[in-house]
């Protein structure tokens, strides 16, 4: 059995201000960011190109 879930949102934003704007935003709600999006990002965009 295979499942498939998960969620996505689009902003009208270059992905560099998106992280900047989702990091600050975690922070006023309590939430930190463990791990640099922009590695992760990098390191996906090789496996999935």
């Amino acid at each position: 059995m295979t499942m498939k879930y998960g969620f996505g949102k689009t902003i009208p934003m270059d992905f560099e201000r998106a992280i900047d704007v989702v990091t600050e935003v975690l922070k006023t709600e309590g939430f930190g960011v463990l791990t640099d999006i922009a590695n992760t990002a990098i390191n996906l965009k090789g496996h999935y190109s």
